[in-house]
């Protein structure tokens, strides 16, 4: 939420795709039939209780009139075909499996699941997918449905299911970025789905990074439990409140200090402390000058790349990041003193 990976996806050909409640965008959570398996079903009716559940806990007998009704839907179709939400709605407000008990929770769990099959939320999540996710480099910016944080949330885990074709390639090599994400999986039943994200990116030769300002957004989460089950490796970059937190995190009195002491210089180095099982060490990121001008959001950075794409209208992004990457190295506010480093071998900034 808020643009940052906006200038990565361009520089690399990839898709930046703000979603909002309009015609544009259409995502369908269920993959096709060939994909579907029990580990889907499972993900599936998860989902779905997401989608119907009020203040009170499903029981497992609800959960299994989900789960039958996911089934259900799926038994007609050839295996080039996916169902769509109000497939689902349909079987259960017509649900003649189980007793006159299972069709009335049935029936008002179709009710619950019409806000998401009409309207602006049906022509998001209520239509044949839409989107090319084809792209190597693909982000998904949802700051656009600030007003509607139960779409967020609910979009959130979508997207994963619509990613269901790169995930199951276990011949590639994927990576899962999640930025500032633990307000969408905050509640009992995200919990269960990051769990689940987590570990299926691992069986299919994928990672799952999840990216925070504070260890407290993490400890606070209902899903922190899941989260830290599943990391295995810990990036700590300096951090201006939250180190007596960081014990939760499995560091010691000794790793603690040394997170206290990490040393930003901006535009030349940021360290970091990287915890790995039982290992930690202290690693600098020097990024290249094109590194930098990718990356950065700095204002006065932003005002001279757009001042130079003024005077060169017909240049490529790269080949502008290139010219600033050779004359502002560091960044367009720093100056750097000749031939002076200091001890860590780093240039100093005047």
């Amino acid at each position: 939420m808020g643009g940052s990976y906006r200038k990565l996806a361009r520089i690399f050909k990839g898709s930046y795709l703000e979603i909002e409640c309009s015609e544009e965008y259409a995502i369908n959570l269920f993959p096709k039939k060939e994909r579907f398996d029990s580990e889907f079903l499972a993900f599936l009716s998860t989902l779905l209780e997401k989608m119907v559940m009020e203040e009170k806990k499903l029981s497992q007998n609800d959960l299994r009139i989900l789960e039958r009704a996911v089934i259900k839907v799926y038994e007609p179709l050839s295996p080039d075909r996916s169902p769509l939400l109000q497939d689902v709605e349909k079987i259960l407000k017509n649900y003649f499996l189980g007793d006159e008990e299972d069709r009335k929770r049935a029936y008002h769990f179709s009710k619950n699941l019409s806000i998401w099959t009409e309207g602006r939320f049906g022509e998001i999540l209520n239509r044949p997918g839409k989107l090319s996710l084809d792209d190597r480099l693909i982000v998904f910016d949802l700051g656009k449905l600030t007003q509607h944080p139960e779409l967020q949330s609910i979009l959130f885990f979508v997207i994963r299911s619509s990613l269901s074709k790169k995930l199951h390639d276990t011949s590639l090599r994927k990576m899962i970025v999640i930025d500032e994400g633990w307000r969408f999986f905050n509640d009992e039943v995200g919990s269960r789905l990051i769990e689940e994200l987590y570990r299926t990116a691992r069986k299919s030769n994928g990672l799952v990074m999840s990216i925070s300002q504070s260890p407290e957004d993490f400890l606070e989460s209902e899903a922190s439990t899941a989260i830290l089950a599943n990391s295995y490796v810990k990036y700590i970059l300096k951090l201006q409140k939250g180190h007596e937190l960081l014990s939760k995190l499995d560091l010691g009195e000794n790793e603690i200090k040394a997170v206290r002491e990490l040393e930003i210089r901006p535009g030349i180095f940021s360290e970091m402390f990287i915890k790995f099982l039982e290992h930690g060490v202290i690693a600098k990121l020097e990024p290249s000058g094109l590194d930098y001008w990718i990356s950065t959001t700095d204002p006065e950075d932003f005002l001279e790349e757009e001042k130079l794409r003024r005077q060169f209208p017909g240049k490529e992004d790269l080949e502008i990041l290139e010219a600033l990457a050779l004359r502002f190295p560091n960044g367009s506010g720093k100056t750097i003193k000749k031939d002076e480093k200091d001890r860590s071998g780093c240039i100093e900034t005047q």
